[in-house]
């Protein structure tokens, strides 16, 4: 109740506005001004004809670059409609003078978005979102968080697991979540597995505390040991409603229906 009212009083008092286009833009005016001037366009992994000067920037923050039919706005002699849903993909490059700084925003924007950030408390839980680490393979818990708590202490519980692939930066793959690497801290890309036949279940124990709780190491390190005394290391928790995404897609996906059909009726949907 407390952090609902928190939402609401920041709802109320438009915090949004802090960060709204009209900041966006005069950021932009006076790093495009300063004694180093930021040159949009110039990180792009590909090379842009005509560039991008601060009309067409402005334009690009004003209308946007999400709709196919709002990309003709932005058309001009060297930068058709190909090019431009090529920048959509990578549009932090235009903010940046080179091209490892607009991953490592984008990355650290992806992380802001999803993943809960830990303050002072203490206490690491395995459930729903929790993302850990098991020797090398990093997953993420889909156990629902009513059936995380109020569990008998002593008696092993099941907890389901999806697998999240890395992702390397240099190709070109789709990734679902960004999260720091345990011991550097590096920021790394993560692909959700998603099929029913990559769930992985594993038992742990409850504590007295009625739920599975992580241990601290004493190095900043958490881990959860589980009924056969295997290892996983805490890594981070994802934000509730990005979690029950999760649960939701996994869902869908175990509910699909196998039908015979016609195949030219399959494929036209498509």
């Amino acid at each position: 109740m407390i952090v609902a009212e928190i939402g609401s009083v920041l709802g109320e008092n438009d915090v949004g506005r802090h960060a709204d286009l009209s900041v966006i833009k005069e950021w932009l005016a006076a790093e495009c001004s300063g004694e180093s001037p930021l040159v949009c366009g110039s990180a792009l992994p590909f090379e842009v004809e005509a560039g991008f000067d601060a009309a067409a920037m402005e334009k690009l923050l004003d209308v946007g670059l999400g709709l196919d039919e709002e990309l003709k706005q932005h058309e001009r002699r060297g930068v058709g409609e190909k090019t431009l849903k090529r920048v959509r993909k990578q549009a932090a490059h235009l903010f940046a003078d080179a091209a490892e700084a607009a991953e490592e925003s984008g990355d650290l924007l992806a992380l802001r978005m999803a993943v809960r950030t830990v303050y002072s408390r203490p206490s690491r839980r395995l459930r729903l979102g929790t993302i850990v680490l098991h020797g090398d393979a990093y997953l993420v818990c889909l156990q629902p968080r009513c059936d995380s708590v109020r569990l008998d202490s002593g008696t092993p519980r099941g907890f389901p697991f999806l697998p999240l692939q890395t992702v390397d930066r240099e190709k070109e793959v789709g990734r679902d979540f960004v999260v720091a690497e345990p011991e550097s801290r590096k920021l790394i890309r993560l692909q959700l597995r998603m099929k029913p036949f990559h769930l992985v279940i594993h038992e742990f124990m409850p504590g007295p505390q009625r739920h599975v709780q992580a241990e601290s190491a004493g190095d900043g390190a958490w881990t959860f040991s589980d009924a056969a005394g295997q290892e996983f290391r805490w890594v981070a928790e994802l934000k509730p409603e990005f979690a029950q995404r999760v649960a939701a897609d996994f869902a869908a996906e175990i509910a699909r229906v196998g039908l015979a059909e016609s195949e030219l009726m399959r494929l036209s949907r498509d």
